[in-house]
């Protein structure tokens, strides 16, 4: 397969400081993503204790993590291609006393016979419908499928539902100039547009596709809080990482009056976001 296997060197990775801060960085978002744990997860709980099933993209361990305490009985494969991320899930792991394989693995060359998996989840790990790396990891996910195999996985499609980017990329658009933040949301066009991620779905070989608007509140302590975790990691880090300290403090004053809207009596903040979720058979 055009993909290279990636091999670990170290079962038990030594975390170095700049490990922790890629895992720290990343755990950001766990608060904001726990909403869609439930519905994620819902649709394997029919799955027999030993059966074997595959989070795609599971970074520090979820929603991996979560299945094993909801399903102790099953085989749970945790993948990603980030040592760093798998390192502190098996730390999480052990620590919780759950038994998961975390493992390093591309989503577009899964390292498991056909026919061999009795279900794939993945949150917010397939992402933008119409590309390449989507094709060949849904493919992938349907040739390792057992012949009525469940897929369950929650994708954004639209940048304005996601916290994240619908707050982070104004923000920055306003603090910048012109041009200085490129387009995103064009990355999401084809995925955007009704009924493209069912489509690829059904090119894989998937069926009895199911697909709906899946809507939850993220809740958030503090403005610092929320700073750190639209600020601190993925794709807008290097604009805001950019700012002199002048556009830093105007940044700050944006976010703060975008949030504005959003704020609890106890300060915090509740924020809508919405998601597809999506489940199939093989």
């Amino acid at each position: 397969m055009a993909s290279p296997r990636i091999v670990d060197p170290q079962r038990n990775l030594d975390v170095t400081n700049t490990e922790e801060a890629v895992a720290a960085a990343h755990d950001l978002s766990l608060p904001y993503l726990a909403g869609i744990t439930d519905p994620l997860l819902t649709p394997l709980d029919a799955l027999p204790d030993g059966a074997h099933v595959v989070d795609v993209a599971c970074g520090t361990g979820e929603p991996s993590l979560s299945l094993a305490r909801r399903r102790p009985g099953l085989r749970i494969s945790g993948i990603d291609t980030e040592f760093a991320l798998l390192a502190a899930a098996r730390a999480k792991a052990a620590e919780a006393g759950l038994t998961v394989e975390f493992t390093p693995m591309p989503m577009t060359d899964l390292d498991f016979a056909d026919g061999s998996v009795d279900a794939i989840t993945s949150r917010m790990g397939l992402l933008l419908a119409g590309t390449a790396p989507f094709d060949a990891a849904a493919g992938e996910a349907a040739r390792v499928l057992r012949a009525g195999g469940i897929l369950s996985l929650a994708t954004w499609t639209d940048l304005a539902a996601s916290p994240y980017t619908g707050i982070g990329l104004p923000v920055l658009r306003r603090v910048l100039p012109e041009g200085t933040v490129p387009e995103f949301e064009a990355l999401f066009a084809d995925a955007a547009r009704p009924g493209a991620l069912e489509r690829q779905l059904a090119n894989a070989g998937f069926t009895d596709i199911q697909a709906s608007w899946f809507s939850w509140e993220t809740e958030c302590p503090g403005f610092e809080s929320w700073w750190h975790f639209d600020t601190g990691a993925g794709p807008l880090k290097p604009f805001f990482d950019s700012l002199d300290d002048g556009r830093r403090a105007s940044a700050r004053q944006a976010m703060n009056d975008a949030l504005d809207e959003h704020r609890t009596p106890s300060g915090g903040y509740r924020v809508p976001a919405t998601c597809r979720m999506i489940t199939a058979r093989r």
